[in-house]
């Protein structure tokens, strides 16, 4: 069974204190260890929300600092999107942070969370079916169901809650496509007390899978 980990989502990288982030990467070293020694295949990092006037440059410069200054061996990270507006465009982001390590031979990718791009597109993916080479990167896909009506977005909620399943069924079809032909792994991410409601959701992605 391949293992993909999670690192802590609220790991401040885009700080402006230097500390911070110093704090921040000694996380990541100590989190890449554990993924080593568990044999895990890639490890999944959320970008920060930081502050508004945080430019793309630092962002990148700040998450290549840590990603390069973990202890080898290298554990490959997967950069998550966020569940908010950053301010900046995030596939930006991400791509540059895997073309500013990947010149130093560390090979980084994506886990795109479509519950986090629809909080942050209010509702819409546009920003991530624009963008070619972000597909690229991808390689771990978290599906969920947001809550846009409240403030408590992130919720993680079966399938089906608020939006209809004709667009969940488009945009799983949609990621596909643009995978095609290639692995990805994908986690039906829904917090839930009730089993059934997993046992449904696993259900409807094995038939729009075709498995």
């Amino acid at each position: 069974m391949r293992l993909i980990t999670h690192a802590d989502p609220h790991l401040p990288f885009c700080s402006p204190l230097p500390a911070v982030r110093q704090g921040a990467a000694e996380e990541l070293k100590a989190a890449g260890r554990f993924v080593s020694l568990a044999g895990a295949e890639w490890l999944t990092v959320h970008l920060d929300r930081g502050r508004p006037d945080t430019s793309v440059g630092k962002r990148i410069d700040w998450y290549g600092e840590a990603i390069l200054g973990m202890t080898e061996p290298h554990v490959p990270v997967l950069i998550e999107n966020a569940p908010f507006q950053l301010g900046v465009n995030q596939p930006d982001v991400i791509l540059g942070i895997a073309e500013a390590v990947s010149a130093e031979g560390v090979q980084v990718g994506a886990t795109f969370d479509i519950a986090h791009a629809l909080i942050e597109g209010h509702g819409d993916l546009g920003s991530y079916q624009k963008e070619p080479r972000y597909w690229e990167l991808v390689r771990h896909v978290h599906v969920s169901e947001p809550d846009l009506s409240g403030p408590n977005a992130d919720r993680h909620l079966p399938l089906g809650v608020h939006q209809k399943m004709s667009c969940w069924r488009e945009w799983i079809d949609w990621i596909m496509a643009r995978k095609m032909g290639e692995e990805l792994a994908m986690t039906l991410e829904v917090h839930s007390q009730e089993p059934e409601y997993l046992r449904a959701n696993l259900e409807l992605l094995r038939r729009w899978l075709n498995r």
